[in-house]
């Protein structure tokens, strides 16, 4: 996999990942002889080690690494595909040889399990990655849009974008503004609104990934 990501990521990504791999595999060997065993219920066992892995990928992603295993794969073809999470991709790669491995051992019961930390993982994995740069979507059709442009500019600290419409019904020249905020922010957008314009039709819509000037940078 190392070898692979040559061809796709820079150098610094595979240094980084080198490095990854080397400590993490330190820091597992080193755990596993601080910390009990814990198998008394594998159901538990799976979503308790589903989190805990999901978390600490999900950290080393942002941190601009893998761990050199499977997630390198979801990474390389999430690259060529940015439309299909990595999460996603490593449920699809991970669940593949979960179920090879239950017909090579003839074990259907461990894998099952397996899956089930698999999916918890991937699931934990995407909500803490991409939780992070998911945001809401305001499109606001009003009249007054002057006034609600340079309040929603000067007091949410948000770009706005102005747009010419026409209403299909009443054949009215409206405006049609977008802004894209934080989910922490939604209220105070729904409330410069209602100040500025009671009458406004407000639509607000999930953004699953923002890049640009006021989030994270644009991938490459």
């Amino acid at each position: 996999m190392l070898v692979l990501s040559f061809f796709v990521f820079d150098l610094k990504f595979v240094l980084k990942t080198t490095f990854t791999t080397v400590f993490s595999s330190i820091l597992i060997d080193v755990f596993a002889k601080i910390l009990p065993p814990f198998s008394s219920d594998m159901i538990l066992s799976a979503l308790a080690g589903g989190v805990s892995c999901g978390a600490g990928l999900a950290v080393i992603m942002l941190f601009g690494a893998t761990t050199g295993g499977t997630e390198m794969l979801a990474k390389i073809i999430h690259k060529k595909r940015r439309y299909i999470s990595v999460g996603t991709l490593m449920i699809a790669v991970d669940a593949a040889i979960g179920v090879l491995s239950a017909i090579i051992y003839n074990d259907f019961e461990i894998s099952l399990y397996s899956v089930l930390c698999i999916i918890t993982m991937s699931l934990f994995l995407d909500k803490m990655i991409y939780g992070l740069d998911r945001g809401k979507m305001f499109f606001i059709i009003t009249e007054k849009n002057q006034k609600m442009l340079e309040v929603l500019v000067n007091e949410s600290g948000r770009g706005v974008t102005e747009i010419k419409a026409l209403g299909g019904y009443t054949k009215a020249e409206k405006h049609l503004l977008i802004c894209v905020v934080r989910p922490p922010e939604v209220s105070k957008i729904l409330s410069i609104v209602k100040t500025c314009d009671e009458n406004a039709f407000i639509t607000v819509t999930e953004v699953g990934e923002v890049m640009g000037r006021g989030f994270k940078r644009i991938a490459e």
